[in-house]
């Protein structure tokens, strides 16, 4: 019940955000853990090993490296899908390569740096991040310690994490992200994102220079800005039509007075009509 004005019997259907990883290409994969074994040079020291999920992982990560080294063959990990993959996987869903044995793999010693649904090694890193690839992942401009959580990089939380000491980042907090690193910028292309938030004078993730707002059509490839879903409040589901509505947790977020039930797998509803 939502007092005078009620929101009943409407049917709500969204188009979601969470989406499963896809995967396609050839190689071989190393074990059920998806641990790679392979050593990286550069950046791990000494010879000794360590257990990750049953596996042998030799070389662990003991100091981070300030920048990354590439090895001579990276066998197609950091290209784009696009541009071929030569054995590695093709993560779909960011249209870039990332190692096969690495694949749905968890942070470890061996593996610290984790990119596009994998774990991976220096070397693998190292090929990720100087690779086309490279561009999709802003964390990787600010070198190792970005991405491997040592300090904060690009769009990263900033809340009990230093900035990383790079390309000018700031802790900055707005009412989307919450308080996460950010470069300054004048224009989109300040921003190693390529969005800047001209009225705040900060960069944004991409999606914000990408996005439609309330009262915009939606579909599965037009996403909605942050803060409103993808909807169709019709009794058709399949076709809709879909717009962007607005957030909402109460009636009081909302111009009509009326805030949906919760969508399915959100903590939120959303500004609907009243009926």
């Amino acid at each position: 019940m939502y007092g005078r004005k009620m929101c009943l019997k409407f049917r709500i259907a969204a188009f979601l955000s969470a989406l499963p990883l896809l995967v396609s290409g050839c190689g071989n994969k190393d074990s059920a853990s998806g641990q790679s074994a392979s050593t990286g040079s550069a950046g791990n020291a000494g010879s000794s090993s360590v257990s990750t999920g049953g596996t042998s992982c030799t070389n662990p990560q003991t100091a981070v490296p300030d920048g990354w080294a590439r090895p001579a063959d990276c066998k197609g990990v950091g290209n784009l899908c696009s541009e071929g993959c030569s054995g590695a996987a093709c993560q779909l869903l960011g249209d870039v390569c990332i190692p096969f044995s690495q694949v749905g793999a968890s942070s470890s010693a061996c593996a610290p740096y984790c990119m596009a649904y994998a774990c991976m090694n220096f070397d693998d890193a190292s090929c990720f991040c100087t690779g086309s690839a490279a561009a999709k992942y802003p964390s990787c401009a600010c070198g190792p310690k970005a991405v491997a959580g040592v300090c904060a990089g690009e769009g990263a939380a900033c809340a009990s994490k230093a900035c990383c000491d790079c390309m000018g980042l700031r802790c900055v907090t707005d009412s989307y992200s919450g308080s996460v690193c950010r470069q300054a910028c004048v224009q989109n292309s300040d921003c190693v994102t390529g969005c800047c938030d001209t009225a705040a004078g900060t960069c944004h993730d991409a999606l914000y220079c990408n996005c439609v707002n309330v009262g915009t059509a939606c579909s599965g490839t037009t996403q909605c800005c942050p803060g409103k879903s993808c909807l169709t409040f019709s009794g058709d589901a399949t076709n809709g039509p879909f717009s962007c509505y607005q957030d909402c947790k109460t009636q009081s977020d909302c111009p009509s007075g009326c805030c949906s039930q919760k969508i399915p797998g959100t903590d939120h509803g959303a500004c609907g009509p009243c009926n």
